[in-house]
């Protein structure tokens, strides 16, 4: 029984094989240039899923039967692609299926890379570029044979699905059931959809363009090709959604580069501009707007006298951003060195805040700042000194300078004071900090005189004569003169303080004593190196205690 077995093993086997040699035979002789539609029968599997080839040399024999095969189809008159083994064999499969693509044989590359079992991106570049040319030849059809846009690219969907005969696929329900299958699908597709599209847009059918590109899913090729159709709107809403910033600047040049094309002179390019940033403005994304201004920004947009600077302000004016406007100008003008091209941006900043009521505000404050400068050099050009009111944009750093300049130039002191004076009221600097820039700025110049007419004017001073006294205490200044400013004080309190910094521990004791504070009396007694004072403090101490 079992060599009844093994007889009918040895049998079958040797049935398979001579049905093998059959298969490689057959094959491997068809030099007719037509490549299978199906199985290979080179490579035909037997009943048990099995490839039943006899030995390694059938193998050999059978990839140099497939690779003739190949080259015959290639060297068709049709085709017209004469190719050696060894040429081949350098180019790869992959190679000469895309040389097969540029020699316009999309159809003839589709069924060589099913025929070799290319990776499924290969087959699939191969099925879009014949679905581009079948989009090509329908668009050269005459009127009378010419499809719809929804027939075409429902043809076109089906070879890139590679399931349905183009000529097949027409009738409303199954364009429909297509329709839905190939969205669910549509990233098994990637980048496909989006290379027929541009070959459709290139042979004038956008529709079909449109059609297609609602199936990709790919943004890297979805984006190029909705530039490419001119669809810049649906570019910037794929690019923001996907967050993509390289993609939102590249669809933003290309929309100004389509819009700058329309200008067919000179004359026309400023409204091809504005017609660039009306659009970014009105139609597309918030993203496509802040990404154009940081562009502008970033090519000078604070510098001096550059276009960034002027295209990122005219874009905020058409925005009515007036406040981003003005303080772009107003940057600017900052940044400038030459004075008088800094008033007049400044000036010009100043009118753009004046364009919108909230801005109303910082209109006044730029204004005021022209007025600043255009005072500064006023004085400096009247007393010939770069040293007095220096640009800056401190009314205050302004006042200090002019008094610091009128210590070191006694002649014009009077004309000095008197023009800190002017300054002050122009700018209506508040009583309260004018007094204490002349206490300050009289001070560290050793204006001592000046301080002591000032503390002496008419006028009741507005910061009291603590400021005054202290002042001259830092200032090392005569006893008697730094009590000349304490005995004007009217708090009891500040003047022992006063007298307690100013060392003069035997007045600060008598008037702890006279208010009665025994806070202040231990603070005596601790800081004075005196034991009378010690003494009498102690006894002061007893009898209020």
């Amino acid at each position: 029984r079992a060599a009844s077995y093994g007889m009918q093993f040895l049998k079958q086997r040797q049935a398979a094989s001579s049905a093998s040699s059959g298969l490689v035979m057959g094959g491997a002789l068809d030099f007719s240039g037509n490549l299978p539609d199906g199985e290979d029968p080179i490579t035909s599997n037997n009943e048990d899923g099995e490839i039943v080839l006899p030995s390694l040399t059938t193998r050999q024999f059978v990839d140099a039967a497939r690779k003739l095969r190949i080259l015959n189809a290639l060297r068709n008159p049709q085709v017209g692609f004469i190719l050696t083994a060894l040429q081949y064999d350098a180019l790869t499969a992959t190679g000469v299926l895309g040389r097969l693509i540029s020699m316009q044989r999309p159809a003839l590359a589709s069924r060589l890379a099913v025929y070799l079992k290319l990776p499924k991106a290969v087959q699939l570049y191969a099925r879009a570029s014949k679905a581009a040319a079948y989009v090509q030849k329908v668009h050269k059809l005459g009127t009378a044979e010419a499809q719809s846009d929804t027939i075409t690219a429902e043809k076109a969907i089906a070879i890139i699905q590679n399931e349905d005969d183009p000529e097949e696929v027409g009738d409303e329900n199954s364009k429909r059931k297509l329709t839905l299958k190939n969205k669910n699908n549509s990233s098994m597709f990637r980048g496909a959809y989006a290379t027929v599209a541009m070959a459709a847009t290139k042979a004038g059918r956008p529709g079909v363009a449109n059609l297609l590109l609602l199936l990709e899913s790919s943004v890297s090729d979805k984006v190029p090709a909705l530039i490419s159709n001119g669809s810049y709107v649906d570019a910037m809403a794929v690019a923001t959604l996907a967050r993509d910033g390289d993609y939102i600047f590249s669809t933003l040049m290309q929309l100004e580069k389509a819009c700058l094309a329309t200008a067919t002179n000179p004359s026309e390019i400023t409204k091809a501009q504005s017609t660039f940033w009306q659009t970014v403005i009105a139609k597309l994304p918030p993203e496509a707007f802040h990404t154009l201004r940081r562009y502008y920004m970033a090519n000078g947009g604070t510098g001096t006298g550059d276009n960034g600077g002027s295209s990122a302000v005219n874009l905020l004016l058409r925005a009515q951003r007036f406040t981003d406007a003005g303080a772009t100008l107003a940057k600017r003008g900052m940044a400038e060195e030459d004075p008088r091209e800094k008033q007049g941006i400044l000036q010009e900043a100043a009118r753009v805040f004046g364009l919108g009521k909230e801005t109303a505000i910082y209109k006044i404050y730029t204004d005021e700042y022209v007025e600043l400068l255009k005072d500064q050099e006023v004085i400096r050009t009247k007393y010939g000194s770069v040293d007095v009111a220096p640009p800056t944009t401190s009314v205050t750093a302004t006042l200090v300078s002019v008094l610091h300049y009128a210590a070191t130039h006694v002649r014009e002191q009077h004309r000095l004071l008197g023009d800190a004076d002017k300054i002050a009221k122009k700018f209506r600097i508040p009583d309260r900090r004018l007094w204490h820039t002349k206490v300050k700025a009289f001070s560290e110049s050793g204006q001592w005189s000046n301080l002591k007419i000032l503390a002496d004017s008419r006028s009741k001073s507005p910061i009291g004569y603590a400021p005054f006294a202290r002042a001259a205490i830092r200032g090392n200044q005569p006893a008697s003169e730094i009590v000349k400013y304490i005995e004007r004080i009217t708090v009891a309190e500040e003047r022992c303080d006063l007298l307690a910094e100013a060392g003069m521990w035997k007045r600060a004791l008598e008037e702890a004593i006279r208010i009665r504070d025994l806070q202040r009396i231990h603070n005596v007694k601790a800081n004075c190196n005196s034991p009378e004072l010690q003494m009498q403090a102690d006894q002061a101490l007893g009898k209020l205690t």
